[in-house]
């Protein structure tokens, strides 16, 4: 039974006693504070120049490189529930299994949170790998000025470790686990190495990885599958690839930089990490026994320069992004009961693939005037082109074209940008800036078969505007400050994709019609917000909180459609979200860290945007999968094993619950995840025990909207892995 975040305060508030959040921004670094006190807060580039992120002025959460790797971080999914305010789910994309949406601060849907490595933007969901990295950046508000247009909620910046220039070095990491339900074990294996080739001048750093994370999920014969074919047990198992190489040219005593980088990944999965119904539910029943199959494989090559003058330092930032993936989906449960009712069922099932390429360009300009007056200005540009393809399949004898189609689509961005800081006094600041873009979509869509309609679809959406920020700033002393923001942000529109004459019933259960579903135009919002960052006690206790609202126009949401099968992404009105953050930890003694985050958002729709159907959005209805409550704690001990040094993490994440319209209306039941590390260090190696997951919770991610139609009722839910348990090795030299 799910217990309501009102039953879980009492124990709850035990945890707290002895656990908080070494999870999020300056808590993650409590380990990394000198004894004594003082403070070696880490360092961000949020506002596109390098400052402490006590001085930062606006809400932020940073993970550093130390912390990721004490705490295993490999993905969002080990991070996210720690950040208050963020919350990941499945996205709009049936092949969410292996990407993830995610929302800040009540903003949520595909393309609300913008996504970089270092200084490349990239399609929010790609959820890469995280091997080795310098930190984990998270800004909460929209970021339209610096980040552009899919930062409308907040943006996510992985920010990977450069080559160290003067010292040889490396590690080797090994990890092996099991996870609760699987048959077989988990392993991972990666490596690092650093060469100076000249030293001072050029080094080149190089890391590769593989991964295998075995399956949990079964697949059975439902009651009225014609054949009953045998169990398929952790069939969802998948594999990981990749690695990186990087260099560093340092040039004219330092002042001029080269660095390019290339990343590349490669999954394969075996089937979907998906439930029906329910996230507990761990067998799939199924008419036939069908493999659902899939993967993706990216690459990114950027180049980033650097000039460092007296006044200032210029940055041109390039980056090129290539991303194939497919996926084979079984839908003959809908399809049998929908277009083969009177006969013996057969199987149907469709194969997709898409390709994404973007490529961008930024020129940036970050002033060092030796005034009270800095500036940051610059010029951005990207194209993204994508496609989405179903090669002609069959489903014999109930038709020989059951569906193909061929979608592409191409975004034309190109913006100015500059933001401006102003001392006014020794204590008082102001900030403000502008970006103006001008975006162009092309697309065009085709489908043909049973499930398509034999019409070519095609337009242009050509949209410009401003996204204005202002802020101020006031420093009480070097240890408390108080800020104010308000900024504007937006998205882009798009297009949807349904078979003409199918879903009249659908859409008008929304309260719209086919025509007007078509396409959906950009959603845009104001949020404004006023924060404190405080430190106490010598900096051993820092309290940083903040509090917002946002006024959301025309936001997009995906529905379902009903019977027909289909989804599309609606303009479903105006929403209100209003909240806040508290951020705390404390160095409670010498070794012990201690540090407690928590994030409450309330995200309503206000107005319905004229929509009057039984299943539009509703006046005072929440937004779709916002929890109100995201809670997280931590502790971290630092303290001799067998006189070895050691330690010892714990932490604890509530995600509270959330209403999902995707398939049937749902409310999405709220969850905890509790998470434990020990470890030791001996000479060169750091071995850990760790247990995620530990209380094994079954964690509703969302349902996923599907390739082929939603079997109506029944909810495909996108699950978080069950309790895992392991033992994890570094070696470094």
């Amino acid at each position: 039974m799910t217990m309501t975040f009102g039953h879980r305060a009492s124990a709850m508030a035990m945890t707290f006693a002895i656990i908080a959040t070494a999870g999020t921004g300056h808590a993650q670094e409590n380990r990394d504070r000198v004894e004594d006190g003082s403070s070696t807060d880490i360092v961000v580039t949020a506002t596109r120049r390098e400052q402490r992120l006590q001085n930062a002025p606006l809400s932020i959460s940073a993970i550093g490189g130390a912390t990721i790797q004490r705490q295993g971080i490999e993905s969002i999914e080990d991070y996210g529930n720690r950040i208050p305010n963020l919350a990941f789910q499945a996205g709009d994309s049936t092949r969410t299994d292996l990407q993830t949406s995610v929302e800040i601060r009540g903003v949520s849907g595909s393309g609300t949170t913008g996504f970089y490595i270092d200084d490349s933007p990239l399609v929010a969901n790609l959820n890469p790998r995280v091997i080795e990295l310098d930190r984990i950046e998270v800004l909460r508000g929209p970021q339209g000025t610096l980040y552009g247009a899919r930062s409308m909620g907040g943006t996510i910046r992985y920010i990977t470790k450069q080559p160290n220039l003067d010292r040889f070095e490396g590690q080797v990491h090994l990890q092996g686990s099991w996870t609760s339900g699987s048959g077989s074990p988990n392993g991972m294996i990666d490596g690092v190495i650093n060469i100076p080739v000249v030293p001072g001048i050029f080094a080149v750093r190089a890391l590769a990885y593989v991964e295998h994370d075995a399956g949990w999920l079964d697949r059975a014969p439902s009651a009225n599958a014609p054949v009953k074919f045998p169990v398929r047990r952790d069939f969802n198992d998948a594999s990981y690839a990749g690695g990186q190489i990087a260099g560093l040219l340092s040039l004219d005593d330092g002042r001029l930089t080269v660095a390019p980088r290339f990343l590349y990944q490669k999954t394969t999965r075996r089937g979907r990490s998906e439930a029906d119904y329910q996230a507990g539910n761990k067998v799939n029943s199924r008419l036939f026994d069908v493999n659902e199959t899939g993967g993706s494989d990216w690459k990114l090559g950027t180049l980033t320069i650097g000039y460092e003058l007296r006044f200032g330092d210029i940055t041109a930032a390039t980056s090129y992004f290539d991303q194939h993936d497919d996926d084979l989906e079984d839908g003959s449960e809908f399809l049998n009961a929908n277009y083969n009712k009177n006969a013996d069922p057969v199987p149907g099932y469709l194969y997709a693939y898409g390709r994404s390429k973007i490529f961008s360009q930024e020129l940036r300009f970050t002033s060092k005037f030796d005034g009270p007056l800095n500036v940051t200005t610059g010029l951005f540009y990207q194209k993204s082109k994508s496609l989405t393809a179903f090669p002609a399949q069959s489903m014999l004898p109930v038709t020989a074209l059951l569906f193909e189609l061929d979608r592409p689509t191409t975004i034309t961005e190109a913006a100015v940008f500059g933001e401006a800081n102003l001392k006014i006094t020794h204590r008082l600041s102001v900030t403000a800036g502008v970006r103006h873009f001008d975006n162009k979509v092309d697309y065009s869509s085709l489908s043909k078969g049973l499930l398509g309609d034999n019409r070519l679809y095609t337009g242009v959406q050509k949209e410009s505007g401003f996204t204005p920020k202002f802020g101020i700033q006031y420093t009480f002393d070097e240890d408390r400050m108080l800020y104010a923001n308000a900024a504007k942000g937006y998205r882009v529109g798009g297009v949807n994709s349904f078979a003409a004459g199918r879903c009249d019933a659908g859409f008008a259960a929304i309260g719209t019609t086919e025509d007007k579903a078509r396409g959906y135009k950009s959603d845009q919002l104001w949020s404004y917000e006023i924060g404190a960052k405080t430190r106490w006690l010598d900096h051993r206790l820092t309290v940083n909180a903040a509090a917002f609202q946002i006024d959301w126009k025309d936001l997009q949401q995906r529905l379902g459609l009903g019977s027909c099968g289909f989804s599309a992404t609606i303009n479903v009105g105006s929403a209100r979200s209003r909240g806040g953050e508290l951020e705390a930890s404390w160095q409670a003694a010498k070794g012990v860290a201690l540090s407690l985050g928590g994030g409450y958002t309330d995200a309503i729709i206000t107005d319905n945007g004229g929509l009057n159907g039984t299943r539009a959005a509703q006046v005072g209805s929440r937004v779709q999968n916002v929890p109100k409550w995201t809670v997280n704690a931590g502790l971290d001990i630092d303290h001799d094993i067998a006189g070895r040094p050691g330690f010892l993490h714990l932490d604890y994440a509530y995600v509270g619950d959330s209403y999902n319209a995707r398939n049937t209306p749902r409310v999405r039941p709220s969850y905890s995840i509790v998470n434990a590390r020990i470890g030791v260090r001996i000479e060169a190696v750091n071995l850990a025990l760790f247990a995620k997951n530990v209380t094994n919770e079954a964690a509703d991610l969302a349902d996923v909207p599907p390739l082929i139609g939603q079997y109506a009722g029944r909810p495909r839910i996108a699950v978080n892995t069950p309790r895992t348990i392991g033992i994890d090795a570094r070696i470094a030299f």
